[in-house]
Formats: structure tokens, sequence, C-alpha cells
């Protein structure tokens, strides 16, 4: 007779506070998905497919979702933990309303019924709904926001609602972590929460970090264990509270950069001359083997009748390679609860086809002017609506995340003097979208929950580039404010 237990499989959809990440962090986010393996037994299987950014909405069109549809199977568990970019009202692509019910297409019940719990259930799975993490408040207030009450609905009521009329169990993790925050009050509840530098001022009040997730797993698994779901019958029958002594853990690779906001309102540039239009301004930095600031490194960042010139001419100085950047930069600072468009076209006025050359729009976490010293390694934060030189095609949108550079597998025909092409960045706060249009085609790719405040956290930058044998004229230039972003 064979006893042996067959696995089950759990699998989890949900947004940031479900998810895993790579942070550079010196306390890292964490989603409570990453933990739950610390409270159940050695019979389940669990798959994590939340991703950062998502929603209920726009989850549906991921890669993720098609595996889990394609995937789960009978007896299988699905958490469902979405809710906190449900919210995000500005955003089309991700907002759903809680002021109505699963009948009311295009509402957040509706996505919960008609795409989580009804699929798990036509596969005979067994769905478990999780209202969203609460957000840490600095007030201890969680009447609104910070307990997804919104204007749009009681996110939180909305899924237990939609729970107890289909018999779906729920767990409240809002309500939990409420109670626990108001309990020990927000200097204490910032320690569940992840933070950028040393500073607490740094910490994020939405996401949480390795000691926060893995009290909120634990808060779940508890909840579990009251609840009539079967899988309560996995969990470990010892599950150990976790403590800031064992579990508030940094990162041990962490380093704290020395980094200073530049004041603009002074800044008066010593090489590159000052703009007409205000707001701009001009520089050169990074990896550059000449000194930036020096004439021989042909760095160009000006303007010229009402256009921008900006690229390196002459000797191939500068680079946009896998492990570091050297360019020359017209950029404007952008504070960090401002959203805005920027778009513009760009005509080649010069290039050399080298490998590491490119050129387009910018959106980066810091910057430096009048860098003296070549060979810099600032391997900061971006994303690019640009091109990069690659042998005898181009690469086409990029980012750098975590000091690496993340190519899209898009290429075009290498660029010549006098080709035209229009460029677009946007940011929402949470959501970049970046668009490259060449030859009458379109190029595009949108970002979630990308990081461009961990160096310099109070703004970022925007602004066209160019580097190594490439010089481009920006013309029909328009930059909008649109308004102030929602937070996370």
């Amino acid at each position: 007779m064979n006893n042996q237990i067959s696995k089950k499989t759990i699998w989890l959809v949900g947004d940031s506070t479900v998810c895993s990440f790579n942070d550079a962090y010196l306390y890292p986010r964490y989603g409570y998905g990453t933990q739950l393996f610390n409270y159940f037994n050695d019979n389940v299987n669990i798959q994590n497919l939340a991703i950062s950014g998502r929603s209920s909405k726009s989850f549906i069109k991921e890669k993720s979702y098609l595996r889990l549809k394609d995937e789960i199977k009978e007896s299988d568990y699905l958490i469902i933990g979405f809710g906190h970019n449900d919210e995000k009202y500005d955003d089309n692509t991700r907002f759903t309303s809680a002021l109505y019910d699963e009948n009311e297409k295009e509402s957040f019940a509706y996505y919960l019924l008609n795409y989580y719990v009804k699929l798990a259930l036509e596969k005979k799975a067994i769905p478990i709904l999780c209202t969203p993490v609460a957000r840490a408040n600095k007030n201890n207030d969680y009447t609104s926001f910070c307990a997804h009450i919104t204007e749009n609905g009681d996110y939180r009521n909305r899924i237990i609602t939609l729970a107890l009329k289909y018999d779906i169990t729920c767990i409240d993790l809002t309500k939990q972590t409420v109670s626990l925050y108001e309990k020990i009050g927000y200097d204490n509840a910032v320690y569940f929460h992840a933070r950028k530098l040393s500073s607490l001022n740094t910490v994020d009040t939405t996401h949480l970090n390795y000691f926060g997730a893995k009290m909120v797993a634990y808060i779940f698994a508890n909840e579990l264990s009251k609840s009539n779901c079967s899988l309560k019958n996995y969990l470990l029958e010892e599950r150990k509270e976790p403590t800031i002594k064992t579990d508030f853990i940094s990162n041990p690779n962490f380093v704290e950069m020395k980094y200073e906001p530049l004041d603009l309102e002074k800044y008066i540039p010593k090489t590159f001359a000052q703009f007409k239009s205000k707001g701009w301004y001009g520089t050169a930095f990074g990896d550059t083997i000449k000194p930036p600031i020096s004439n021989e490194a042909g760095f160009i960042a000006k303007e010229e009748d009402n256009h921008f010139i900006v690229g390196q001419k002459g000797k191939t100085y500068g680079k946009i390679a896998l492990d570091s950047d050297g360019l020359a930069f017209v950029f404007r600072q952008i504070h960090k609860n401002d959203k805005f468009v920027l778009s513009a076209k760009c005509k080649i006025k010069e290039i050399n086809t080298f490998s590491q050359s490119g050129f387009g729009i910018m959106l980066r976490d810091d910057i430096y002017v009048e860098q003296e010293k070549p060979n810099n390694l600032i391997i900061s934060n971006y994303v690019c609506s640009g091109a990069i030189l690659c042998g005898d095609k181009c690469k086409i949108l990029y980012c750098r995340e975590n000091a690496l550079r993340i190519d899209e597998p898009n290429f075009a025909e290498i660029f010549g003097v006098d080709d035209e092409i229009k460029l677009y960045i946007s940011s929402t706060g949470q959501t970049i979208t970046t668009r490259f249009v060449y030859k009458g085609i379109n190029y595009e790719k949108v970002y979630y929950d990308f990081d461009l405040f961990s160096i310099d956290t109070e703004y970022c930058y925007v602004g066209f580039y160019a580097t190594r044998g490439i010089v481009i004229d920006v013309i029909d230039v328009n930059f909008e404010i649109t308004g102030k972003t929602l937070g996370a």
C-alpha cells in the first residue's frame, strides 16, 4: 500500500506585495508570496506568478497568466492578491472600480470573478481571495487610502463581499495588517517595509521587506488555519512568528552611495553653455576615457536655434555598454511626485557605426555635471526610448536595472545621416511608457514599478542623450507636467 501523499500545487497571482524582487536596497522589497514556504509542510509546491505593478485587469495580458491557464489543475489552490494597482484611476490599463459588483463589466469584482475565481473552479482547483496588505501611515490613519478605501470604492470590502457570495475562502490581510500597525504605531511599522537607504526618509510605505513579507505570510497561515479551506491541512503545526531580532535583515551587498542632488536653480555651468529654454541643462558623464568636460572628448550638449544638439563627435569616447555608460545629456529635473510627457523628433547629424553607440530619450535616477574624471562607472537605473548600435543592426528600447543593461528583442536597420526618429516617454509614477518610431515602425515598452529614486530620492532626470560617434539634432520638443502621482 502506498501511503505517500502527492504534492499539492499552490499558485499565487498578484502584485508587488506578493511577488519576488531583485533589489539593491538596504532593506530590499519582498512580496509575502516569497515567504509562504516557511509555514507549509513539504507536501506543497508553491508557484508564485505575481508581478510587480499589475492589477487584476493588467495581469491577464501577461505570459504568467497564460501559464496559469495552461497548468492549473484539479485540486490545486489559487491564491489571488490584487488591489493596490486596481486603485490607480489615472491609468486605464490597470484601473478597476470597487464601487460596483461583479455584474458591472470592467469592475474590480468582475475581473476577480471572471478571470481568476472562475478559472480555478472550471479547472476544479480551489480559489482563495486575499484582501490587500495595508500601506503604513505616518499618522496611524487607516480610514482611507492606506486601508484601500478610496473614492472609487472600498477594495477590501468588495473582495469580502465577493467571497461570501460565492462561498470562497477569504484571507483578510487588510484587517490584520491594519490592526497590527495601529497597535505598534508607525515608528515600528516601518521595520516591516522596504528601505532604500539608511535614512528613515527612504522607507517605502507600500512594499514589504523580508521581515514584513515573512510576517504577512505568518498572518496568512494563521488566518488560513481558522478557515474551512482544505489547504490548512498542509500548514506546519508549529509556526514560529518572525521577530525583528532574527528576521529584520539588511542587504549584505548594500553600498550607500554618496550623492548630493544638484540645486539646479543655482547651477551655472562652466563647460556647457547656459540654455535659453528654462529648465534645460547640458552635461556629459560616465565611462568616457577622457574627462567628459574636456574639449578633446568631443561631447556636445547645447541649444542652437531652438534645437538641442547632443552627442559625441570625433574619436569614440563614451559608450552604452552592458556594464557601464558614458554619454552627453540634455536634461531637465523632475520631482518624484510629478507625472510628465516628453516627446520630440531627432535627426541624425553625425554617425559612425561603432558598437556601443547610442541615442534617444533617457529617464534616469541621478545626474552628474562637470565631471572631471573619466572611467566613472555610473550604473544607475534608467529607461530609454532609444537605440544601441550592435554590429550591422540596432537594438531598440532598453533599460538599466540593478546595474544590468536589459535589452528588448527589437532590431532595426542601422541609422544614417539625416534619418529622423520620433521619440516619446511618459511617466505616471508607477508606469513608464517608452515609444520609438522609425521608418513607420512603432516600438513600445511599458515599465511598471521601476525604481528611479534609489540614489536621488527626491528627483529623477529626463532628456536627450547620444554617445560614441553619434550627434543628434533634437527638434519639435514637447514637455509637459501632466499632474501629480498617486503613489504606490
